[in-house]
């Protein structure tokens, strides 16, 4: 089956929607990335339209080290609003970026800390119960999509086997 993806921007607090539909029967998933950073706001409008949305994708992760650590904001996170969009039916996917240009290329690189970032998604995904992880590398070069590739079809596999998703963002 064919899938459709539409891309809608909303300035409120969840600056952008993605629409899908697959099959002929139409289905649509509804996504909504979010960063709540000094505030709540994204997520109360979450709450608040949480009957349009089957996914919510909030931009709490980074990239921290380039042996494949990464970073939780931990002024966002909040296992409160895990709860309650788990409670809504709803997946939690949260996005993770990299902060520097060639970050991920320099992981990319190096098999030990591909392995360390698989790991330390793996282990995340499971201790804050969410349900798969949206890649949001927007700093790699052309030339590693060989590896990039090949590190995606690892992960994947890794997060299918507890039962998770993968996003992945492309530029």
């Amino acid at each position: 089956m064919r899938r459709k993806s539409l891309i809608l921007w909303a300035w409120l607090a969840c600056p952008c929607l993605i629409l899908s539909s697959t099959g002929t029967a139409q289905a649509l998933e509804v996504t909504g990335w979010y960063n709540d950073g000094w505030d709540n706001e994204s997520h109360a409008v979450y709450l608040k339209y949480h009957d349009l949305f089957t996914e919510v994708n909030p931009y709490w992760y980074n990239l921290e080290t380039s042996d494949g650590h990464i970073y939780e904001r931990a002024y966002v996170y909040d296992p409160q609003k895990v709860k309650e969009i788990h409670a809504q039916g709803d997946l939690i996917i949260p996005a993770i970026g990299d902060g520097t240009k060639g970050q991920i290329d320099a992981i990319l690189l190096n098999t030990h800390a591909q392995n360390n970032l698989i790991e330390n998604l793996a282990k995340v995904v499971k201790e804050r119960n969410y349900d798969g992880w949206d890649l949001n590398f927007e700093g790699g070069s052309s030339e590693v999509q060989k590896e990039f590739a090949e590190f995606v079809e690892k992960l994947a596999h890794r997060l299918h086997q507890e039962k998770k998703r993968l996003h992945v963002t492309l530029k």
